[in-house]
């Protein structure tokens, strides 16, 4: 059982640092919508509607362009034949 767990809970963090290492402006991306989200939040809280709703619509925007930036590396990933996903090897 332990074997089990210790193998569960390296995997997750050698995939993560992969995937960060692989596309780190995917990460920005996720980064600057969380606070463009925030501060629409923020605005919205304070009473101040105009602001709330330009910062939604910038929201959507990075978001929109996150995905885009996803969807970019994961085709290069695959058209340049490269695997770099973590295999186990015996």
């Amino acid at each position: 059982m332990s074997g089990q767990q210790a193998t569960g809970t390296q995997i997750p963090d050698a995939e993560w640092y992969q995937t960060r290492k692989r596309s780190p402006l995917v990460l920005l991306g996720a980064g600057v919508t969380a606070a463009i989200l925030g501060a629409g939040l923020f605005a919205y809280k304070s009473g101040n509607k105009n602001m709330s709703q330009t910062m939604m619509r910038a929201r959507v925007v990075a978001q929109g362009v996150t995905v885009a930036i996803m969807m970019g590396t994961s085709g290069m990933v695959l058209a340049g034949g490269k695997d770099d996903s973590i295999t186990e090897k015996n």
